[in-house]
């Protein structure tokens, strides 16, 4: 296939364009100055970018991860609002001496994932750096009112969905290079549950946008909600400044991602799965605030569709504590973008 510096700008735009069209009736998308869309009454609007050497390094990333999460992690976003994805431009910032099969996999990755989603993807930008970087922005439409982090009231129930932790074993797996990369395409398009590490490798890489799931949650009642993007502390941390509350956690009661335990001894200086369940970040589960009179209607509405919720605590009027010990001292392990950890 080549480096880029033998591909034109245009022709690399042409591999998006031929990948996202025809646009719908009425709109205009890749090929001219600006997309032109319909736009509805509600809307949320959000944005996320990925950087090699920050979020992801080509030795253990294809092109295929790469696209796939950019799109999964702005969904991600989206959901945690209570609303639905729709249209998004993209930005590829790339080297010259990067293989065009390293493009033509973020784009298929890309695919995936928006069709997915129900994501229309109607344009972008295509720029030069020295280093691989890709950014989405995504456009979302609210039914009701969008579910803030700044509306958790005292008393209210905090719950999660799924299991934590499993998103940043997978990095360590990953960057130890104990992850077989065939064993994890195998995963990916074929769960078997066979391998625990390329399970790992799969929440780290192709991570689950809970949009389903949100929908219900807000439907339900919800007074506020984050994707657990950064760490259950960390996020949780974010959601009681903006709603100006404590809270009171049981550590045993996080939900722990059932592959750490079995892929322990093979993923090097890895922190006790309790540990990474409350410190990990990426796992974009959805972490909520409810009244808890409606916590079980959560869980059976949740079941039908296949994803778990547990309850972990309650948020209060005084301090902030999971197992009696202050929130801050589990923040200090968790994911923070500008200290590189």
């Amino acid at each position: 296939m080549g480096k880029l510096s033998e591909k034109s700008e245009d022709e690399l735009i042409d591999r998006f364009k031929s990948a996202f069209g025809p646009p719908s009736p009425g709109e205009i998308w890749t090929g001219d100055d600006a997309a032109v869309v319909e736009l509805g009454p509600n809307l949320v609007f959000t944005t996320d970018v990925m950087t090699e050497h920050v979020d992801f390094e080509l030795g253990w990333a294809t092109g295929e991860d790469i696209g796939y999460k950019l799109v999964a992690v702005n969904v991600s976003d989206v959901a945690a609002m209570g609303a639905t994805p729709g249209k998004a431009v993209a930005t590829l910032s790339v080297a010259l001496d990067l293989d065009v099969g390293v493009v033509d996999g973020i784009v298929r990755g890309m695919q995936v994932a928006s069709t997915r989603w129900g994501v229309d993807i109607v344009g972008g930008d295509i720029s030069r750096a020295s280093e691989l970087s890709a950014s989405l922005a995504l456009l979302g439409s609210l039914e009701g009112d969008a579910v803030l982090r700044s509306t958790a009231r005292a008393g209210d129930a905090i719950c999660v969905t799924g299991a934590l932790g499993g998103a940043a074993a997978g990095l360590v797996a990953l960057r130890s290079g104990a992850v077989d990369r065939d064993a994890l395409d195998a995963e990916f398009n074929q769960p078997s549950g066979a391998d625990a590490l390329a399970m790992l490798a799969v929440r780290q890489l192709r991570p689950t946008a809970r949009l389903e799931e949100s929908r219900a949650i807000a439907r339900l009642g919800a007074s506020a909600m984050i994707d657990v993007s950064d760490g259950l502390a960390i996020d949780l941390n974010r959601i009681l400044n903006a709603s100006n509350l404590g809270c009171e956690v049981a550590a045993a009661a996080v939900p722990v991602d059932p592959e750490i335990a079995p892929a322990i001894e093979r993923l090097p200086g890895v922190l006790e799965p309790a540990h990474l369940a409350l410190t990990g970040g990426e796992d974009f589960e959805l972490l909520f605030t409810i009244e808890p009179d409606r916590v079980e209607d959560v869980q059976v509405a949740l079941d039908e569709i296949g994803t778990s919720v547990t309850l972990i605590g309650r948020t209060t009027e005084g301090g902030r504590k999971i197992d009696g010990e202050p929130l801050s001292s589990w923040m200090e392990d968790s994911w923070d973008h500008l200290r590189g950890r």
